[in-house]
């Protein structure tokens, strides 16, 4: 049998026959011989009306007596032979009267699950959890699972996955508890819980005749991500080109004042290093801006240009699902008395005359909440959800969401991580986001200057050190509009961790920092002590719920 489940049946293999002829059940079991299945069957011993016919393999001939319920078992360890005797295969045809031939296709009976661990496998062991015992109705193909859990050793393919045969049934079981998954590394001991989506697409069970495949990241106990050591990771969706190193990138003087899209490059200082990566279309992410010198009376309103980035990013990467509820449901919806219009995805970095940040999703906020502090993350749940919370009232009263047919106001499009996360939270909480399909924006503190208080920042990449751990991010900032070279940039920064030492009373915890690049010299710059990170969910498993017709790719269409 090859890795998609299509197999052949090979010299001396046996399968079991049922044959109903509506008042009897007849058993016989055929064996495959130079080609064919013997001994032929003479349809006379049948009856001559229709005949319904349920094959089995491999066959068990005791089940003659109760096929209907007859008391199956998956193989604990599947190391070996387990495997093979785990797997039931399944076919039924009806034959009419007076038709002496039956072409049947079999299927399988029971679930696949197969495991990669991609690059790091080494000293790594998983056991699955399911529940072992059952029933097969060998009449009718069905599988039922029973009994208590266990724990199943999974066989080990040539490619280096794993992989385990367990009995159809729901998922819901895996989410929580013991989970689906033991994984042992050294003297590490980590469970992994099923997730309520696979690859964007909603898991509720694992059917019959399916396969499911998880793929895990052994992290470090810093928690990096051994998978990605060295390597670039951009939030799903985005297009950019990584990060070459310094000496592969142009240098330009402070002065220029037009750069080629999609590129990155540097500044000629030498006091102060700044790494930048500019803007073009359809590259992926987005950077909405506050007015320059915040004239417009937006300068609290750092989270608003983020969110709207997230925003953006969402509509962009569900673009499908959304024309798809345009067209059952429009793009207004009624806040009180007052029709809303959901505001367009257009995004340009420069609109006419120079300006910035003229972008309608970030216009629509300022319209809506005034010069007013918020976060993030409820910027999203608010605009998709109509859920407030850790939002100051906006202007708009009822205001339902513009996706409230889809999704109710407990929905939670956007999380956040723990406060003033340690290296390990931090580097947990990113590398989950980043192999989930989830956009990125952090809070930090001080950024803008001495007693600025907090900023909100989009985060659109990240690079991992030898170790896995988070070394550098690629970030939009909102503020300093007039600077951003063609209107719109990635920076890149670094990330590091440490102890603060003016809060003796935490001890040696670790936090983790923003820190600009080391200039020429080698002179370290200030860093800037992250309060939280935000992860942004296109909860596709919400949407194919109600659309389960649409297919979206990673362009959203």
């Amino acid at each position: 049998m090859g890795t998609d489940g299509a197999g052949r049946f090979t010299e001396g293999d046996r399968i079991g026959l049922f044959v109903d002829n509506g008042s009897e059940v007849a058993y016989r079991e055929l064996i495959y011989t130079a080609g064919s299945w013997e001994p032929l069957l003479r349809r006379s011993d049948f009856g001559d009306g229709e005949l319904v016919i349920s094959a089995h393999y491999p066959a068990d001939s005791g089940a003659e007596a109760e096929p209907a319920n007859r008391i199956f078992r998956v193989a604990t360890d599947q190391t070996g032979a387990g495997r093979t005797a785990s797997d039931v295969l399944f076919a039924r045809q009806n034959l009419g009267a007076g038709v002496y031939r039956a072409d049947m296709t079999f299927r399988h009976l029971m679930h696949r699950l197969r495991i990669s661990l991609g690059e790091t496998s080494e000293g790594v062991t998983v056991a699955v959890r399911s529940r072992t015992d059952g029933e097969l109705n060998l009449l009718t193909g069905e599988a039922t699972v029973t009994g208590d859990f266990a724990w199943i050793q999974p066989a080990q393919t040539a490619d280096g996955t794993l992989e385990a045969v367990i009995f159809p049934q729901a998922a819901e079981p895996y989410r929580s508890g013991e989970g689906l998954l033991r994984i042992t590394s050294d003297d590490r001991e980590a469970t992994y819980l099923l997730p309520e989506q696979i690859d964007g697409q909603p898991l509720t069970a694992f059917e019959a005749g399916r396969q499911t495949t998880v793929r895990l990241t052994v992290k470090s106990e810093g928690g990096g991500s051994a998978d990605l050591a060295g390597k670039t990771v951009w939030v799903y969706g985005v297009h950019a080109p990584d990060f070459p190193g310094k000496e592969n990138i142009p240098s330009y003087p402070p002065y220029q004042t037009e750069f080629p899209m999609g590129a990155w490059f540097r500044y000629n200082w030498t006091f102060e290093e700044a790494q930048y990566l500019t803007w073009e279309e359809n590259c992926g992410w987005f950077d909405c801006n506050k007015s320059a010198g915040y004239v417009e009376n937006d300068g609290k309103l750092c989270w608003a240009a983020s969110g709207s980035n997230l925003l953006l990013w969402w509509l962009a990467n569900n673009r499908a699902y959304v024309e798809a509820y345009d067209r059952d449901y429009g793009a207004q919806v009624m806040a009180g008395t007052e029709v809303v219009e959901r505001p367009s995805t257009e995004f340009k970095p420069l609109y006419s005359g120079g300006t910035v940040n003229r972008a309608p999703m970030f216009e629509f906020f300022k319209a809506h909440f005034g010069n007013r502090s918020g976060w993030d993350s409820s910027a999203v749940n608010w605009f998709v959800t109509g859920n407030t919370t850790n939002l100051v009232t906006p202007d708009l009263t009822g205001f339902p969401g513009f996706f409230s047919e889809v999704f109710d106001q407990s929905d939670i499009i956007a999380v956040d991580s723990p406060r003033m996360p340690t290296g390990k939270q931090f580097n947990e909480f990113v590398i989950d986001a980043l192999l989930n399909h989830q956009a990125l924006s952090l809070s930090v503190y001080g950024v803008s200057g001495p007693n600025t208080g907090n900023h909100a920042l989009t985060v659109w990449g990240a690079e991992s050190d030898d170790e896995g751990r988070v070394s550098h991010i690629y970030y939009c900032d909102n503020n300093n509009s007039d600077q951003d070279a063609n209107g719109a940039v990635i920076a890149r920064y670094k990330i590091v961790y440490g102890t603060d030492s003016s809060i003796p009373e935490l001890g040696d915890r670790e936090y983790t920092y923003m820190q600009g690049l080391d200039n020429e010299e080698g002179n370290p710059k200030a860093k800037f002590k992250i309060l939280c990170v935000s992860a942004v969910d296109l909860r596709q498993d919400i949407w194919a719920r109600k659309y389960p017709s649409v297919k979206v790719d990673e362009q959203g269409k």
